[in-house]
């Protein structure tokens, strides 16, 4: 398995949203969930059990390397708080 990151040069830790999305104030505007969604972000992802996300913070997103067989997909995150999504 390899955890999916935006800089894997990176020495801090594989914050999926954090890299994902640019919010300017992660102190005021956090987050409350993140979820593994289709494409389009309309209905929950179920294209292939290689692929992955943890359920809390900081939500990263898990893909497997060692499938004989390969594959493909296409994902999308959705996070929300009480006040909006993206």
């Amino acid at each position: 398995m390899t955890d999916v990151g935006f800089d894997s040069t990176s020495d801090v830790a594989n914050k999926t949203y954090e890299k994902y999305f640019e919010v300017g104030d992660w102190e005021n505007c956090q987050f409350d969930k993140c979820e593994l969604m289709a494409e389009e972000c309309k209905w929950p992802y179920t294209a292939t059990k290689h692929l992955t996300m943890k359920k809390e913070a900081p939500w990263t997103v898990t893909a497997l390397t060692n499938v004989a067989e390969g594959y493909n997909t296409t994902f999308c995150i959705k996070c929300s708080n009480s006040v909006d999504s993206i």
